[in-house]
Protein backbone atom coordinates (compact mmCIF):
# COMPACT_ATOMS: atom_id res chain seq x y z
CA UNK A 1 0.00 0.00 0.00
CA UNK A 2 3.07 2.54 0.83
CA UNK A 3 4.69 1.59 -2.52
CA UNK A 4 1.21 2.63 -4.28
CA UNK A 5 1.18 5.81 -2.35
CA UNK A 6 4.69 6.71 -3.38
CA UNK A 7 4.05 5.71 -6.73
CA UNK A 8 1.01 8.01 -7.45
CA UNK A 9 2.85 10.92 -5.49
CA UNK A 10 5.70 10.27 -7.95
CA UNK A 11 3.25 10.79 -10.82
CA UNK A 12 1.71 13.47 -9.88
CA UNK A 13 5.12 15.74 -8.72
CA UNK A 14 6.07 14.81 -12.55
CA UNK A 15 2.76 16.19 -14.04
CA UNK A 16 3.15 18.67 -11.41
CA UNK A 17 6.51 19.56 -12.47
CA UNK A 18 5.94 19.71 -16.20
CA UNK A 19 3.42 21.67 -16.48
CA UNK A 20 5.81 24.24 -14.69
CA UNK A 21 8.07 23.86 -17.34
CA UNK A 22 4.89 24.11 -19.98
CA UNK A 23 4.31 27.66 -18.27
CA UNK A 24 7.54 28.79 -18.19
CA UNK A 25 8.39 28.26 -21.58
CA UNK A 26 4.57 29.48 -22.98
CA UNK A 27 5.31 32.95 -20.75
CA UNK A 28 9.29 33.12 -22.32
CA UNK A 29 7.47 32.78 -25.83
CA UNK A 30 4.31 35.25 -24.77
CA UNK A 31 7.01 38.23 -23.57
CA UNK A 32 8.69 37.45 -26.81
CA UNK A 33 5.76 37.63 -28.91
CA UNK A 34 4.81 41.10 -27.07
CA UNK A 35 8.04 42.51 -27.63
CA UNK A 36 7.65 41.51 -31.55
CA UNK A 37 3.95 43.11 -31.54
CA UNK A 38 5.66 46.35 -30.12
CA UNK A 39 8.10 46.61 -33.00
CA UNK A 40 5.75 45.73 -35.98
CA UNK A 41 2.98 48.10 -34.55
CA UNK A 42 5.76 51.05 -34.50
CA UNK A 43 6.92 49.60 -38.04
CA UNK A 44 3.12 50.28 -38.92
CA UNK A 45 2.48 53.30 -37.41
CA UNK A 46 -0.06 51.73 -35.25
CA UNK A 47 -1.26 53.71 -32.33
CA UNK A 48 1.07 52.32 -29.53
CA UNK A 49 -2.44 51.07 -27.50
CA UNK A 50 -3.52 49.30 -30.15
CA UNK A 51 -4.33 45.85 -28.27
CA UNK A 52 -2.87 46.60 -25.30
CA UNK A 53 -3.91 44.03 -22.38
CA UNK A 54 -5.90 42.03 -25.32
CA UNK A 55 -3.81 39.07 -25.07
CA UNK A 56 -2.89 38.56 -20.97
CA UNK A 57 -4.58 35.71 -19.20
CA UNK A 58 -7.13 36.94 -16.63
CA UNK A 59 -5.40 37.74 -13.31
CA UNK A 60 -7.67 35.69 -10.92
CA UNK A 61 -6.83 32.24 -12.57
CA UNK A 62 -3.88 30.56 -9.97
CA UNK A 63 -0.91 30.15 -12.09
CA UNK A 64 0.23 26.84 -11.03
CA UNK A 65 -3.33 25.60 -12.45
CA UNK A 66 -4.25 23.51 -15.53
CA UNK A 67 -6.93 26.22 -16.22
CA UNK A 68 -4.01 28.76 -16.20
CA UNK A 69 -1.53 26.80 -18.54
CA UNK A 70 -4.44 26.73 -20.82
CA UNK A 71 -5.82 30.53 -20.48
CA UNK A 72 -2.03 31.16 -21.05
CA UNK A 73 -1.50 28.85 -24.42
CA UNK A 74 -4.68 30.25 -25.86
CA UNK A 75 -3.35 33.85 -25.65
CA UNK A 76 -0.15 33.07 -26.52
CA UNK A 77 -1.95 31.72 -29.59
CA UNK A 78 -3.83 34.26 -30.78
CA UNK A 79 -0.98 36.78 -29.41
CA UNK A 80 1.43 34.63 -32.56
CA UNK A 81 -1.13 35.05 -34.88
CA UNK A 82 -1.81 39.03 -34.85
CA UNK A 83 1.96 38.94 -34.88
CA UNK A 84 2.36 36.63 -37.94
CA UNK A 85 -0.22 39.41 -39.72
CA UNK A 86 1.10 42.52 -38.60
CA UNK A 87 4.80 40.44 -40.12
CA UNK A 88 2.57 40.29 -43.41
CA UNK A 89 1.45 43.21 -43.45
CA UNK A 90 4.80 44.95 -43.16
CA UNK A 91 6.51 42.47 -45.68
CA UNK A 92 3.64 43.08 -48.21
CA UNK A 93 3.79 47.07 -47.84
CA UNK A 94 7.47 47.05 -47.73
CA UNK A 95 8.11 44.70 -50.73
CA UNK A 96 6.33 46.94 -52.71
CA UNK A 97 7.84 50.19 -51.63
CA UNK A 98 10.07 50.96 -54.80
CA UNK A 99 12.13 54.36 -55.29
CA UNK A 100 13.72 55.19 -58.42
CA UNK A 101 17.16 56.72 -58.20
CA UNK A 102 18.90 58.23 -60.99
CA UNK A 103 22.84 57.48 -61.92
CA UNK A 104 25.58 60.19 -62.03
CA UNK A 105 25.70 62.42 -64.99
CA UNK A 106 21.89 61.79 -66.57
CA UNK A 107 22.58 58.37 -66.65
CA UNK A 108 19.83 55.34 -66.78
CA UNK A 109 17.98 55.25 -63.98
CA UNK A 110 17.82 52.29 -61.73
CA UNK A 111 15.14 51.13 -59.34
CA UNK A 112 15.58 50.23 -55.65
CA UNK A 113 13.45 48.28 -54.16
Amino acid sequence: MLRKGLLYFNARLKMLERRQQQIRDLRVKHEKLKGELEDVKNKLMLDPQKWIGEFEVEPDLDEESQEYLEALAQVTGELEYCVNLCKSRVMMETCFDVEATSLPHGGPRELRV
